[in-house]
């Protein structure tokens, strides 16, 4: 081949490589996806909640939710709650809404593109006039306040109960049937619960203190009120925590928990009862992007934090409600080393994200939005940020039975739900130290402290993005979603000729690429830039998906930021 051939090839490869963006996908009005690129596909809808309780007519607009996503030990199963919410637009005031369990099963679904797992109810809301029966198949009729208000829940160790406070108490709901069993628990102001990673501690947010109680789940028929007091922060503003089963490390020590009221994240030491200010964002921070009214925002979004099995990443929606932020640690339990925004989600209208959730071996992101839509996002480990003394994963699940009774086994002396305790690093159990009293816990850490994120985290992507003309996503960026699997060395080949069908080839690609970007109104799109060290001296390791941008297009007039720790499927 001439060395004119070679020198234009060279510079449509430069050509390619000074591209600013590269579309990954296309979002709908209604939250839909489709992929614009064949080799590295988008994220993807696995699942899509229908047959909303609620319809939206007039000035009445009604969404639907998957929330609180619990996943068996069986792969691709879960649990979770399936959620109508309806507010008013002229007003913002809240209308009404019902929730019900459900239990989703993604086994069977296709490997790439868009795919429906299947669903079953467990149970319809109850009312407090029916605390224990059989499963409920018809909604209540009751008035607002009168129903089982479940939102944070979570499996027994043998998963044959789902296990959630409601508005009265706990209750029991058999995962084969649905039938329950409610306990009336006075001055119980509860919404969120989640056992320990072992499952013979359940620990409840009440009323802005984090309360425990030493059981299993497995036996409803013998459980007692033990609940006992770990940490009560001292914020008079604080009045509800939100957790769930992958807010703790896995060791059990440690427990992440969101300050609803003050937008903050907080750690629990769960054997001193010590608590550490993390991070957050205030209220109104995207307002404008959001669906819903900021004042009512509390009614939709969860706020939901799940953590990395090693403990060095934890994963939160920030309270517009719109944004994915990433924080790494120095150390599990340790200091914030970076907060990075790795997502967002924007569409026509406005969009709000339901549910954060990790599968077992931390290999996708599930991500919910208001649509009734759940994202599945491949997670590339090793472009998440790593630390030290990083926790080593747990036996990996069983993908088609039931977790083994002997795993993480407690001994018998210590779950003796008499003994008054708190939970101990090494074993998830309970240990012989006391309680610490609640009005001793102080949180360790200036509430004012400035948190900066870390140049080892690179760029940021935003697999749920949609930038119209006027939409802006920081500049922030961080290596937490990518697209591809690590570099690899690529050896040179022995020269020989380039045939000027793949040159044209190369070419048309290009053509075919910006074709694509003109006029869409919702996109889904990354970038990613060289990874740096960080100033603790360890190294984040990247997996650059998109090494190269693409052109902008008129309906993509800004930059997004970017990261590499969520690959999309092939």
């Amino acid at each position: 081949m001439t060395r004119l051939t070679v020198t234009a090839m060279t510079m449509v490869m430069m050509t390619m490589m000074a591209m600013p963006l590269r579309v990954l996908a296309a979002v709908g009005a209604d939250g839909s996806l489709t992929t614009e690129r064949g080799r590295e596909s988008g994220s993807r809808v696995v699942f899509t909640a229908t047959n909303p309780a609620y319809a939206a007519y007039g000035t009445r607009e009604c969404f639907i939710w998957v929330r609180d996503v619990v996943f068996t030990s069986e792969r691709g199963v879960f649990f979770y709650v399936h959620h109508d919410s309806c507010w008013n637009t002229t007003s913002g005031a809240y209308v009404r809404g019902g929730r019900s369990l459900r239990k989703g099963d993604l086994r069977g679904i296709a490997s790439s593109g868009d795919a429906q797992g299947n669903s079953s109810v467990v149970t319809l809301q109850w009312s407090q006039a029916s605390l224990n029966a059989t499963a409920a198949i018809a909604a209540d009729s009751l008035g607002k306040g009168s129903y089982a208000d479940f939102w944070g829940f979570d499996l027994s160790r043998s998963e044959g109960h789902l296990v959630a406070p409601v508005i009265w108490g706990l209750a029991f709901v058999n995962t084969m049937d649905g039938s329950r069993t409610t306990f009336p628990i006075a001055d119980f102001g509860c919404t969120f619960g989640a056992f320990n990673p072992n499952r013979t501690i359940l620990y409840v947010g009440n009323r802005g203190c984090l309360v425990y109680s030493v059981m299993d789940g497995e036996s409803p028929e013998s459980f007692v009120d033990n609940f006992k007091p770990l940490a009560c922060p001292t914020d008079t503003k604080l009045s509800s925590l939100s957790f769930g089963h992958r807010s703790f490390l896995q060791d059990g020590s440690y427990l992440y928990a969101r300050d609803d009221s003050n937008a903050k994240i907080l750690g629990f030491n769960l054997l001193s009862g010590i608590i550490d200010r993390g991070t957050g964002t205030e209220i109104g921070y995207v307002n404008r992007f959001r669906a819903i009214p900021s004042d009512h925002l509390d009614i939709y979004n969860l706020r939901e934090l799940v953590v990395t099995q090693d403990g060095c990443n934890l994963f939160f929606v920030e309270d517009g409600g719109t944004e994915i932020m990433r924080v790494g640690f120095t150390k599990p339990r340790g200091e914030v080393t970076s907060v990075e925004r790795v997502a967002s989600c924007i569409v026509p209208g406005g969009c709000v994200i339901g549910t954060l959730a990790l599968d077992n071996d931390d290999s996708h992101l599930y991500v919910s939005i208001h649509t009734g839509r759940l994202f599945e996002l491949q997670i590339n480990k090793s472009g998440l940020h790593r630390c030290i003394g990083a926790l080593s994963a747990p036996a990996a699940y069983a993908s088609s039975s039931p977790m083994s009774s002997s795993e993480a086994s407690p001994s018998p002396s210590s779950s003796d739900p008499s003994t008054g305790v708190t939970p101990s690093p090494s074993s998830s159990e309970p240990s012989t130290e006391s309680s610490p009293s609640p009005s001793s816990s102080e949180p360790s850490t200036d509430g004012s402290q400035e948190i900066h994120p870390s140049p080892a985290m690179g760029s940021s992507s935003s697999p749920l993005h949609n930038y119209g003309n006027n939409t802006r996503v920081g500049p922030r960026s961080s290596d937490a979603l990518s697209t591809s699997p690590p570099p690899v060395t690529v050896q040179t080949p022995p020269r020989r000729g380039v045939s000027i069908s793949v040159m044209a080839g190369v070419v048309v690609a290009v053509c075919l690429i910006s074709l694509t970007l003109g006029g869409t109104a919702v996109l889904l799109y990354s970038r990613t830039r060289e990874s740096a060290r960080a100033a603790s001296g360890d190294m984040s390791a990247r997996a650059y998906a998109l090494d190269r941008p693409v052109a902008k297009s008129s309906s993509l007039e800004l930059p997004v930021a970017q990261s590499s720790a969520l690959e999309r499927p092939m």
